[in-house]
């Protein structure tokens, strides 16, 4: 049987994402003068904003218009926040979360879409359709592509490092080629030389 995802919505689904990245949920803003669609979401943070429009359809004209309205949105959002903190938001993210998977010719609309230089970077993403009897959710697709939160859990390079164990005369060495560090360095037996 195949049958859309029923885990949660695009913004359960983004939250822990956002929350990795410092991204914090903050209230969508009264007074727009557009009415914020149903599941909509809003995360900042000093570096960035990132909004979630639910679209309600993938027919051609109506898909560019909510695409058109929810960039004028996140442009009013970005534009008050920079007038607000008098600096500017260095970057700002939009995704749409459609109601289906797009089909083949739905996907040159996306593509243009998010390849489109309006404004800020732009994501689709989608409920995930499994192939099981046990109803399990796999998520949304594409939503590791919404380049801000996507990125894997990094280690870094110094991580797991350890100064190395120096006997004396390296030790020495150590000290002649580098005065200005002065932090003991372990020596052979263990200790701070």
């Amino acid at each position: 049987m195949t049958h859309p995802a029923t885990n949660g919505s695009a913004s359960d689904a983004l939250a822990p994402l956002c929350a990795r990245v410092a991204l914090e949920p903050a209230p969508l803003p009264t007074g727009d003068p557009v009415a914020f669609p149903e599941g909509a979401g809003l995360w900042q943070s000093s570096y960035a904003r990132l909004l979630l429009w639910p679209v309600t359809s993938l027919e051609t004209s109506m898909f560019r218009k909510e695409a058109i309205i929810a960039e004028g949105v996140l442009d009013r959002l970005l534009e008050a926040e920079s007038h607000k903190e008098r600096r500017p938001t260095v970057d700002g993210y939009l995704v749409l979360a459609l109601p289906q998977a797009p089909s083949e010719d739905d996907r040159e609309l996306v593509t243009a879409l998010e390849l489109s230089p309006r404004i800020c970077r732009k994501h689709c993403i989608w409920p995930a359709v499994i192939k099981d009897d046990a109803n399990q959710n796999s998520g949304w697709h594409r939503i590791a592509d919404v380049t801000v939160v996507g990125l894997p859990d990094g280690k870094t390079a110094a991580e797991g490092a350890f100064w190395p164990t120096l006997d004396e005369e390296s030790t020495a060495f150590w000290k002649e080629i580098n005065p200005v560090d002065q932090n003991p360095v372990p020596t052979e037996a263990g200790g701070a030389a």
